[in-house]
């Protein structure tokens, strides 16, 4: 656009100061025309009466059209200010024919980002605008819109995949327990063992729904609490979580291995990181196999704090690992039995990651499982007074 404008300018000047400079050479020669001839003399007929003797009498020779026409100074500056004004209109014209066809060319992409945008206004998020290679204003402005677009199309679609989630999961419970009630009422000679088994199996989906909505009250948490972060030994915080996480793991077969840093300190919410740090690891020991292993490692790359959990299991499908952060979706088939997975652990530590400023990695192994990374800002050793 800067080089469009500054062209137009540029040809303008350039053209006016032509005009000029070929108006200056033509004016004494071509339009009136100016010659340096010294009047003739021409010698008088002398009366017959005259002395003979006499001296002759010269006379100026009448005018002529090829006698010698000087310009004086406001005749030049009018014959300059009229064709100034002659060469005014002709650019102006000019111009205008010129700016419309090159207005037309460097709005048009304009009229297509209006077309999306309303188009997107109506509802229709799969709109998106025409950019050519050509690098300037408008079509970065293009580029930016249809990158804004592409986001915004992941969310409507991420909220919709919740929405229809949240609805399997909580209508799954309930038509299992219509079923089992209809099923006991049907039999006229259930007696009370029958009824009172019943009534278990409704607590437990009662159970299971109540942890659903709780994850879900977790979640709306996590995307929008914001505590205030503090300075957190990462190493201590692991150990606690694993410690916790053991008899779980024990009853399960698996075993837990810890590594690392002797301390690893980073400024970060320290309820939101234990959190984080316990659904990754509860998520590893849930997604694993009898006589699998879990893999806890703190490491302080020094601006840098890195808490990595890793674990054997099934084999994932690598294209499906960027949807693993979404509410419900599953590496796996859904894990049976007390400790079943509900399918937000890690929706629930993407979302603490982003209140807590972390960077969130996840990697399918080869071999089976996964190594889920949480990156922190590691904290300042020398405000904290401690030793580098």
């Amino acid at each position: 656009m800067t080089i469009i404008f500054a062209g137009l300018v540029t040809g303008s000047v350039a053209l006016a100061a032509i005009v000029v400079y070929v108006l200056i050479r033509i004016i004494p020669t071509g339009i009136y025309p100016i010659t340096d001839v010294i009047p003739e003399t021409i010698e008088s007929p002398l009366p017959e009466s005259a002395d003979p003797n006499a001296p002759l009498v010269t006379a100026p020779a009448p005018f002529d059209a090829n006698s010698t026409v000087v310009l004086n100074f406001t005749d030049i500056l009018w014959v300059l200010l009229i064709v100034l004004l002659l060469t005014s209109i002709v650019m102006a014209a000019g111009a205008a024919g010129v700016g419309w066809i090159v207005a037309g060319r460097v709005l048009r992409p304009l009229q297509s980002i209006d077309e999306v945008a309303r188009r997107v206004a109506k509802g229709d998020l799969s709109r998106r605008v025409e950019v050519s290679e050509a690098s300037n204003e408008i079509d970065n402005l293009g580029v930016t819109l249809n990158r804004m677009l592409d986001a915004l199309q992941r969310s409507v679609d991420a909220h919709s995949r919740f929405a229809a989630n949240v609805s399997h999961e909580l209508r799954t419970p309930i038509s299992i327990a219509q079923t089992m009630i209809d099923v006991t009422l049907s039999d006229d000679s259930a007696d009370t063992s029958e009824l009172r088994q019943l009534a278990l199996d409704l607590r437990g989906l009662n159970t299971r729904s109540l942890r659903t909505v709780d994850a879900l009250l977790d979640l709306a948490d996590a995307e929008n609490s914001s505590p205030p972060a503090t300075r957190v030994d990462l190493t201590a915080l692991t150990a606690t979580v694993v410690g916790a996480a053991e008899p779980t793991a024990h009853s399960a077969d698996i075993t837990i291995h810890r590594s690392g840093e002797s301390e690893a300190y980073a400024d970060v919410p320290e309820a939101l990181i234990q959190q984080a740090v316990d659904n990754i690891v509860r998520n590893a020991v849930r997604h694993n196999h009898p006589g699998g292993e879990v893999w806890v490692n703190v490491t302080d790359g020094g601006s840098r704090v890195h808490v990595s959990v890793a674990n054997t299991g099934p084999v994932l499908d690598p294209e499906k690992i960027p949807t693993l952060t979404e509410p419900f979706v599953r590496g796996t088939e859904r894990v049976q039995g007390p400790d079943a997975g509900r399918g937000l652990g890690l929706a629930i530590v993407h979302a603490i990651a982003q209140q807590a400023k972390a960077d969130l990695t996840i990697k399918a192994r080869p071999e089976g499982g996964l190594t889920v990374t949480l990156t922190l800002n590691s904290a300042d050793r020398q405000r904290a007074g401690d030793p580098s």
